[in-house]
């Protein structure tokens, strides 16, 4: 099984910090959907750090593009920054 790691951070009220580690991919992605999307539908804003993911396949990345306008994204290599937010 792929290694896959989440750190959810409240450490202001309406703001949570996800940090993501290991391998983001198409069963991964579900669980961090849920968090996201948990902390989305209160009103919170949701920082997603990307910077100890060692790879975010396809699907992932098709994904996080649906999302980029309603998270922050933080550590992404330059390829996933032109994958996910410029496409």
């Amino acid at each position: 099984r792929d290694m896959f790691y989440i750190n959810e951070s409240h450490n202001e009220p309406d703001i949570v910090s996800i940090n993501v580690d290991g391998i983001l991919d198409g069963n991964s992605i579900r669980t961090l959907l849920e968090i996201m999307n948990r902390n989305l539908d209160t009103n919170k804003a949701v920082i997603l750090d990307l910077g100890g993911t060692m790879h975010v396949d396809r699907k992932a990345r098709e994904i996080l593009r649906q999302y980029r306008d309603r998270i922050s994204l933080k550590g992404l290599s330059e390829f996933l920054r032109m994958e996910i937010e410029y496409k």
